[in-house]
């Protein structure tokens, strides 16, 4: 059945990968290999990051792991988002969790609360962005997107806060799929530091989008963190949208969408720059998904008589 599974995600990803390949020699650009090589040395990074986040999420509910299990768990559970549907990722990390002797509804809920983080601490970026007018739009309605961003960014701040807030809605859905009703009671300061965390994720992914841009075309530093508010609510929004797996399209449109606003991308580099970043970001993924196996493997190295741990 694990074979199976796998192969349906390798198939729908390889799928996305030729289209957007594809896509990208379609275009016709020309791009340096060397700030592309470092871009993906940077989303590696952010990947490393990620998986590290979700073992803190889980450290909130008072479950220790070693970062080797959590690697594990992260990355072979990732590639599920690529699948229809959004619950594939969250059922794989639940499984894979509860098998390393985590509770089910404190597994089904850490991965919940890493996503909604994820996505929190991204749209909170973006918000904070278009408020700053860092981010804007045509002029009849740039000065009501900047006026909205604010109660958007209050709302978010607070749901990032407190999220016991969304318990209600949650355990609703437990019962709905009779699972384990969970409490989500941690202090201000915990919620206050995985907010920060997810959002050091944004950075550092937006960091490696400013790169690979700059590989197509000369960008200043003035545009890093319009950059990467764009890419992480381009990310949080192909997350909610549900139609789309891995929020496939969804993510590459609205990158190239506000992307086309900044004055150094003319056309055809919006489309170029998300559908190629789309390339590297999920070769990336791919490779995570492979050092599993690898971390699997060294772990149960013997080195004088004892198993070794190596790094993880």
């Amino acid at each position: 059945m694990k074979i199976v599974i796998i192969c349906v995600i390798f198939f729908f990803l390889f799928r996305s990968l030729t289209t957007n390949w594809k896509e990208l020699e379609g275009l016709e650009v020309k791009f340096s290999y060397i700030r592309a090589l470092l871009s993906f040395a940077v989303i590696m990074a952010a990947w490393f990051a990620a998986a590290w986040n979700w073992g803190r999420v889980l450290k909130a509910f008072n479950q220790k792991m070693g970062f080797g299990d959590v690697f594990i768990i992260y990355f072979k559970s990732n590639l599920g988002k690529y699948l229809p549907g959004k619950i594939w990722q969250i059922v794989g990390s639940t499984y894979l969790a509860v098998a390393k002797g985590v509770p089910e509804g404190i597994a089904i809920t850490a991965s919940l609360i890493g996503q909604a983080y994820s996505v929190l601490s991204g749209l909170s970026l973006f918000a904070a962005a278009v408020a700053l007018g860092l981010i804007r739009v045509a002029p009849p309605v740039d000065l009501i997107f900047r006026w909205s961003a604010f109660p958007a960014l209050m709302f978010l701040l607070a749901l990032a806060v407190r999220p016991d807030l969304a318990q209600p809605l949650l355990n609703r859905l437990m019962r709905i799929f009779r699972r384990q009703e969970v409490s989500i009671r941690f202090k201000v300061s915990r919620a206050i530091e995985l907010f920060f965390l997810y959002l050091i994720c944004w950075l550092l992914f937006g960091l490696g989008l400013w790169l690979f841009a700059n590989a197509l075309t000369p960008a200043g530093f003035a545009f890093y963190i319009p950059l990467t508010a764009i890419f992480a609510a381009a990310v949080a929004v192909g997350f909610l949208a549900l139609f789309a797996p891995g929020g496939l399209g969804v993510r590459e449109g609205i990158i190239a969408l506000f992307l086309a606003t900044l004055p150094p991308f003319h056309t055809p580099l919006p489309s170029a720059i998300a559908v190629g970043y789309r390339i590297i970001m999920t070769t990336a993924e791919l490779i995570a998904f492979g050092l599993t196996w690898v971390v699997k493997w060294k772990r149960k190295l013997p080195i004088n008589g004892h198993t070794s741990t190596f790094l993880f």
